[in-house]
This record gives C-alpha cells, structure tokens and sequence, in this order.
C-alpha cells in the first residue's frame, strides 16, 4: 500500500458513529503525496460506503453502518470481506503533552457550490489547513490503527466530529512549510442510491480481519 492511501486510511478520520447523514449521493475524492490516489465516498441515511484501490488491481470497499457501530471490508477482486472488531480501533489515551492550537480565520471560499471556512490546526512547526463545510453532514471514516495516530491528527478529527464539519480540503504541511499530504472532493453528486450499494455481495467469502500495518 502507498504512502499516501496509508496515510488516508490509518492516520486521518476515524469514525464517529450514531448519526445520519443529511447528505444522500456520491463524492469523489482525491488524495496526493508520494502519489496520487481517488476513491469515492457514498452516503445514504446511516450508511457509508468508500470505494478504493489501496494497490494496483486490489479493489476494496468499506462499509459502514454507523447505527449498528460496524466496520465491513470487502475486497471484491477476491470476492471476500472482513468484520471490523471495533474494540481494537479505540485509540489509546493519549499522554502527548503537545500544545495544538486551532484557528477559524475567518476566511471563506465556495468549493463546488458549498460555503466552506478555513480552520488552522498547528502543533509547535506542523500545521493542518482545512475548508470544511456544514452542508453536508458529518465525514465519516475508519482509523484502522489508531497507535500511529499523532496528537495533531487527533485534534483534527475532534474539531471535524465536535463541530460537525465536512472536509472538502485538507492539507498538512511539514516543520519547513511544505506540503506533505492533501486530501480534496473533485466532485459531487447529489442521487439517490440503492441500499444494495452498501451490503455484502451474496456468495462472498468471510475472513478474519488482518492486523494494523506495523510501525
């Protein structure tokens, strides 16, 4: 797996569960560092579903039910899925003495035809810019090795699941000022969609869930 779909999936958004969305359609997001990577993001109700190719020719999607607290992984190149054990992705209290600080600028700009506010989050040289959104409910996401998550990526996801904001664009930057990683929606799409989008496939397999990536 990339660096830059490792950083996605196990550093940036865990979920926040028990809401709906407000939001029903499709979003197509992309996300840029050592390389670049799109997936899709698809919402209806209580359900979520991310579409990702995390490594050439390995399709995955992840299915989350956020009223019933579950996580489903589906590889459908293998015809095979996974249950998350939603215990193991409790991150571990945090004893990081960090000061992080967060900013609303007050600076405004209209992505996609959404109002969107810039917000700051810095810890000592690193920073984290965000335009987020309230217009199209809660981001949801799955932090499938919260270990590695570091106290500024924390804060991140507090304010965004606090405050009930939706990232359309999302930099971070390094101690030198230059950009490390950036995560944005490139289009999205209001519809309606069919609760099969977010089930498990009939005739495939289930497996145990593999370990969080070492450090």
């Amino acid at each position: 797996m990339n660096r830059t779909m490792r950083m996605f999936l196990f550093l940036v958004f865990p979920f926040s569960l028990g809401f709906s969305q407000s939001f029903e359609g499709v979003m197509t997001f992309r996300a840029t560092g050592r390389s670049v990577q799109e997936f899709t993001y698809s919402a209806k109700g209580d359900k979520v579903r991310m579409d990702l190719e995390p490594s050439p020719g390995v399709q995955m999607a992840m299915l989350i039910d956020t009223r019933s607290n579950s996580v489903t992984i589906v590889r459908d190149d293998a015809k095979m899925f996974f249950e998350m054990d939603m215990d193991q992705l409790k991150p571990p209290a945090s004893e990081s003495k960090a000061k992080i600080s967060v900013t609303k600028t007050g600076k405004k700009e209209t992505i996609l035809g959404y109002e969107c506010e810039q917000m700051l989050i810095e810890q000592e040289e690193r920073r984290a810019e965000l335009w987020v959104t309230k217009g199209l409910g809660r981001f949801v996401q799955v932090n499938l090795n919260p270990r590695a998550q570091s106290p500024l990526l924390k804060k991140l996801e507090e304010e965004l699941i606090d405050q009930g904001y939706f990232p359309l664009r999302l930099a971070t930057k390094n101690p030198t000022g230059n950009e490390e990683t950036r995560m944005e929606v490139l289009k999205i799409e209001k519809k309606s969609l069919s609760d099969r989008l977010f089930a498990v496939p009939a005739g495939y397999q289930k497996t145990q869930m593999p370990p969080p990536p070492k450090q």
